[in-house]
Protein backbone atom coordinates (compact mmCIF):
# COMPACT_ATOMS: atom_id res chain seq x y z
CA UNK A 1 0.00 0.00 0.00
CA UNK A 2 1.45 3.70 -1.14
CA UNK A 3 0.40 6.52 1.62
CA UNK A 4 1.15 10.00 0.72
CA UNK A 5 1.56 13.48 3.46
CA UNK A 6 2.20 16.49 1.72
CA UNK A 7 4.01 19.85 3.50
CA UNK A 8 4.33 23.59 1.78
CA UNK A 9 6.89 25.54 1.97
CA UNK A 10 8.16 28.76 0.67
CA UNK A 11 11.86 28.94 -1.08
CA UNK A 12 13.36 31.44 -3.36
CA UNK A 13 15.34 30.30 -6.66
CA UNK A 14 16.87 31.04 -9.92
CA UNK A 15 17.61 29.06 -12.75
CA UNK A 16 20.54 30.38 -14.19
CA UNK A 17 21.08 30.97 -17.86
CA UNK A 18 17.67 30.33 -18.49
CA UNK A 19 15.93 32.14 -21.33
CA UNK A 20 12.63 32.79 -19.51
CA UNK A 21 11.93 35.06 -16.59
CA UNK A 22 13.01 32.00 -14.45
CA UNK A 23 16.56 33.35 -14.55
CA UNK A 24 15.86 36.29 -12.15
CA UNK A 25 15.95 35.85 -8.48
CA UNK A 26 12.03 34.75 -7.41
CA UNK A 27 10.32 32.32 -5.26
CA UNK A 28 7.62 30.12 -5.22
CA UNK A 29 4.79 28.67 -2.61
CA UNK A 30 6.50 25.12 -3.17
CA UNK A 31 4.07 21.93 -2.59
CA UNK A 32 5.51 18.42 -1.54
CA UNK A 33 4.09 15.05 -1.49
CA UNK A 34 5.82 12.24 -0.15
CA UNK A 35 4.84 8.85 -0.90
CA UNK A 36 5.85 5.30 0.79
CA UNK A 37 5.09 1.78 0.42
CA UNK A 38 4.73 -0.84 2.63
CA UNK A 39 2.46 -3.57 3.95
CA UNK A 40 -0.05 -2.36 6.55
CA UNK A 41 1.13 -3.13 10.41
CA UNK A 42 -0.84 -6.31 11.40
CA UNK A 43 0.07 -6.75 14.55
CA UNK A 44 -2.81 -5.69 16.99
CA UNK A 45 -0.62 -5.07 19.59
CA UNK A 46 1.49 -1.99 18.24
CA UNK A 47 0.28 1.60 18.21
CA UNK A 48 0.81 1.79 14.58
CA UNK A 49 -1.22 -1.36 14.32
CA UNK A 50 -3.60 -0.80 11.13
CA UNK A 51 -1.04 1.40 9.65
CA UNK A 52 1.99 1.36 6.87
CA UNK A 53 3.37 4.28 8.88
CA UNK A 54 1.93 7.23 11.22
CA UNK A 55 1.43 10.19 8.88
CA UNK A 56 3.06 12.02 11.55
CA UNK A 57 5.79 10.18 11.34
CA UNK A 58 6.30 10.91 7.80
CA UNK A 59 5.42 14.74 8.33
CA UNK A 60 7.85 14.35 10.59
CA UNK A 61 10.59 13.39 8.30
CA UNK A 62 9.49 15.73 5.55
CA UNK A 63 9.50 18.57 8.21
CA UNK A 64 13.33 17.25 9.29
CA UNK A 65 14.37 16.97 5.67
CA UNK A 66 12.88 19.27 3.64
CA UNK A 67 11.40 22.61 5.53
CA UNK A 68 14.03 23.18 8.37
CA UNK A 69 16.39 24.09 5.78
CA UNK A 70 14.69 24.96 2.89
CA UNK A 71 11.29 26.76 4.00
CA UNK A 72 11.63 30.42 3.82
CA UNK A 73 15.63 30.32 2.22
CA UNK A 74 16.60 30.99 -1.04
CA UNK A 75 18.60 28.87 -3.12
CA UNK A 76 21.30 28.78 -6.13
CA UNK A 77 23.54 27.03 -8.10
CA UNK A 78 27.12 26.86 -6.54
CA UNK A 79 28.30 28.02 -9.93
CA UNK A 80 25.85 30.95 -10.42
CA UNK A 81 27.64 34.05 -11.33
CA UNK A 82 25.18 35.89 -8.36
CA UNK A 83 26.89 32.97 -5.71
CA UNK A 84 29.54 34.99 -4.74
CA UNK A 85 26.68 37.34 -4.11
CA UNK A 86 24.59 35.70 -1.57
CA UNK A 87 27.78 33.95 -0.12
CA UNK A 88 28.67 36.85 0.91
CA UNK A 89 25.81 38.21 2.19
CA UNK A 90 25.25 34.74 3.94
CA UNK A 91 28.62 35.53 5.63
CA UNK A 92 27.39 38.80 7.12
CA UNK A 93 23.42 38.41 7.77
CA UNK A 94 22.65 34.38 7.72
CA UNK A 95 21.46 34.81 11.47
CA UNK A 96 19.59 37.77 11.43
CA UNK A 97 18.12 38.39 8.14
CA UNK A 98 18.14 35.20 5.56
CA UNK A 99 18.73 31.77 4.51
CA UNK A 100 20.75 31.33 1.84
CA UNK A 101 22.04 27.66 -0.05
CA UNK A 102 24.61 27.49 -2.74
CA UNK A 103 23.65 24.04 -4.50
CA UNK A 104 25.88 22.01 -6.47
CA UNK A 105 23.05 21.92 -9.33
CA UNK A 106 20.84 24.45 -10.46
CA UNK A 107 17.66 24.80 -8.37
CA UNK A 108 15.44 23.28 -11.25
CA UNK A 109 12.22 21.91 -9.66
CA UNK A 110 12.99 18.54 -11.18
CA UNK A 111 16.67 19.08 -9.69
CA UNK A 112 15.02 19.60 -6.33
CA UNK A 113 12.72 16.90 -6.12
CA UNK A 114 15.81 14.43 -7.08
CA UNK A 115 18.04 16.11 -4.07
CA UNK A 116 15.00 15.63 -1.58
CA UNK A 117 13.77 12.57 -2.58
CA UNK A 118 17.18 11.29 -1.78
CA UNK A 119 17.77 12.92 1.14
CA UNK A 120 14.20 11.44 2.18
CA UNK A 121 14.74 8.18 1.03
CA UNK A 122 17.39 8.00 3.25
CA UNK A 123 15.91 9.95 6.37
CA UNK A 124 12.74 7.60 6.19
CA UNK A 125 15.09 4.50 5.89
CA UNK A 126 16.63 4.97 8.84
CA UNK A 127 14.21 6.32 10.87
CA UNK A 128 11.60 3.63 10.33
CA UNK A 129 12.53 1.27 7.63
CA UNK A 130 10.18 1.98 5.06
CA UNK A 131 10.26 2.87 1.22
CA UNK A 132 9.98 6.17 -0.25
CA UNK A 133 8.53 5.33 -3.83
CA UNK A 134 7.56 8.70 -5.01
CA UNK A 135 8.03 12.47 -4.58
CA UNK A 136 5.61 14.90 -6.20
CA UNK A 137 6.89 18.63 -6.19
CA UNK A 138 4.25 21.07 -6.92
CA UNK A 139 6.38 24.32 -8.09
CA UNK A 140 3.03 26.23 -9.18
CA UNK A 141 -0.45 24.80 -8.23
CA UNK A 142 -0.33 23.74 -12.11
CA UNK A 143 3.00 22.90 -12.42
CA UNK A 144 4.86 19.63 -10.85
CA UNK A 145 7.41 16.92 -11.06
CA UNK A 146 7.06 13.47 -9.78
CA UNK A 147 10.09 12.13 -8.72
CA UNK A 148 11.08 8.51 -8.60
CA UNK A 149 14.40 6.18 -7.10
CA UNK A 150 16.11 5.68 -11.05
CA UNK A 151 15.41 9.37 -11.68
CA UNK A 152 17.46 10.42 -8.29
CA UNK A 153 20.10 7.92 -9.00
CA UNK A 154 19.97 9.63 -12.54
CA UNK A 155 20.73 12.95 -11.03
CA UNK A 156 23.49 11.89 -8.78
CA UNK A 157 24.96 9.98 -11.64
CA UNK A 158 24.71 12.74 -14.35
CA UNK A 159 24.27 16.33 -12.56
CA UNK A 160 25.78 16.32 -9.33
CA UNK A 161 28.65 13.94 -9.47
CA UNK A 162 29.41 15.04 -13.16
CA UNK A 163 31.93 17.56 -12.70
Amino acid sequence: MIIYKEIEIDMGHAVTHHESKCKHLHGHRYKIVAGVEDKVVARMDRSNSGMVIDFGDLKKALMQVIDAKFDHAFVLWEKDPRADLLAAAHDKWYNDYARFHLLPFIPTAENLAAHWFDQLRIELYHMYSIKLVELIVYETPSSHVICRQEDADYFLDNIVNKE
